[in-house]
């Protein structure tokens, strides 16, 4: 950056309540005077209002322009809300409107797992061809605020040698490379206390724009989101799921976002450990987000969806921890019968016609059954059988003996079997030949 510029250095999303703007060393500050939400912006001591602080509401941001830049105020501004949630982080490089050598340092932020290694390094670009690496001592620093010969954590000289500060091991490894004309900070097997602001600097007046290495846990959260496309129609409800492992669900605070085609990545709401959900500009009630720890999951339900809603929806986690999304699509509702409903109607209208075709077709057949035709024992009533028994049973028989009961019995079976042989004949069902 060119001396006495004015450069905005930062931006990032809004929310209505705090914000605070940190430098790369003040992120674990807790004074009062860096954090005054809602307030006139409040400086901590050496920043005068050259440093303004800003927000727009038509853009969703917020800015710190610093004007008239001097060469002692290079450093890394994050910004930060809520004490939880930060920006990625601003490297200011200032340097002189004459300067004709200058330390190219990359990358500015870097996040790296525990027990992971990293590569810092540091390209000299100089208006003299003879400003080469092998001829420079090549220093390295930890803060902005400490440049001097004190400040220096690592040394690598131009015969070789290695100097290293105490509490640094040679899991750190310097080296230079000649074609690149760069210089190498090598971390191997990084631990969680690595996590720093690491400067090249030479001549002990040429500094690079530092590099800011996070590391993380080996434990990582996972986020799986499900499922990956979601459609809904009007006026339903919508539930996106999005399963973490590798944490636990209960002590993990959870933030819901959605991107629109063309649009920056909106805030939903974010859902506390143990606390209630809090929504975003914007956002209502009817995005709620729930908790199911019998699967390790967290829940977004979506009711009484609207065409608006469409978008996808990212859960996140630990700031900076992503799923993978779910894409939201809210169809309207048909006023016409679906295709569904007029495959149904037609087996329904299909199994009728066949019902009252078998109907008709038993209908006729019993009608046009012949039926066997009246003889004289059919008219003849039960009654008068008994009266002929009875009559058989008084008559004298021939040598003055009566009629054997046996065989009266036998004469009044006969007519009833005839009789009931006869109904069975009636009340067959009629034959289909």
């Amino acid at each position: 950056m060119t001396f006495g510029e004015t450069h905005p250095a930062a931006v990032v999303a809004v929310d209505s309540r705090s914000e605070t703007e940190y430098t790369g060393n003040e992120i674990n500050d807790s004074s009062e005077t860096a954090r005054k939400p809602n307030m006139v912006p409040a400086r901590s001591e050496g920043f005068s209002d050259r440093f303004q602080l800003s927000r727009n509401v038509a853009t969703n941001s917020y800015s710190l322009t610093i004007s008239n830049v001097t060469v002692t105020e290079p450093k890394l501004y994050i910004c930060g809300i809520w004490e939880s949630v930060f920006g990625k982080g601003t490297q200011l490089n200032v340097t002189s409107v004459n300067a004709g050598t200058v330390l190219i340092q990359s990358p500015g932020v870097v996040k790296v797992r525990e027990g992971g290694t990293v590569l810092i390094q540091c390209v000299l670009e100089s208006s003299n061809v003879n400003d080469i690496v092998d001829k420079f001592t090549v220093h390295w620093y930890n803060s902005h605020n400490n440049l001097t010969d004190k400040g220096i954590v690592l040394s690598l000289y131009t015969d070789g040698g290695v100097y290293r500060s105490r509490g640094f091991s040679d899991r750190f490894q310097l080296s230079r490379n000649v074609t690149t004309n760069s210089y190498s900070l090598t971390i191997s097997n990084v631990k969680l206390t690595d996590s720093k602001l690491y400067i090249c600097a030479i001549w002990g007046t040429v500094f690079g724009n530092g590099t800011q290495l996070n590391v993380t846990s080996a434990d990582v959260p996972v986020l799986i989101q499900s499922p990956s496309v979601q459609r809904v129609t009007e006026g339903h409800t919508a539930w996106l799921w999005c399963t973490m492992s590798k944490a636990r669900l209960e002590d993990t605070d959870v933030h819901w976002y959605r991107k629109l085609p063309g649009q920056d990545m909106e805030w939903v709401l974010k859902h506390r450990a143990g606390g209630s959900p809090e929504w975003g500009r914007g956002f209502t009630e009817r995005f709620q987000s729930y908790r199911d720890t019998s699967n390790s999951s967290f829940t977004l339900t979506v009711t009484d969806v609207v065409h608006s809603d469409s978008a996808v929806y990212y859960c996140r986690v630990w700031g900076d921890i992503d799923g993978n999304g779910t894409q939201l699509i809210v169809t309207k509702m048909s006023r016409t019968p679906s295709y569904l409903a007029w495959l149904i109607l037609a087996v329904v209208l299909g199994v009728l016609a066949v019902t009252g075709g078998i109907f008709l077709i038993r209908r006729r057949a019993f009608r046009n059954h012949p039926s066997h035709p009246p003889t004289e024992t059919d008219h003849r009533s039960p009654g008068a059988d008994y009266e002929n028994v009875s009559m058989a049973r008084d008559v004298p028989g021939s040598g003055g003996h009566q009629v054997d009961s046996n065989n009266t019995y036998m004469a009044l079976q006969c007519p009833t079997q005839s009789i009931y042989g006869h109904l069975q004949a009636d009340n067959k069902p009629p034959s289909r030949s």
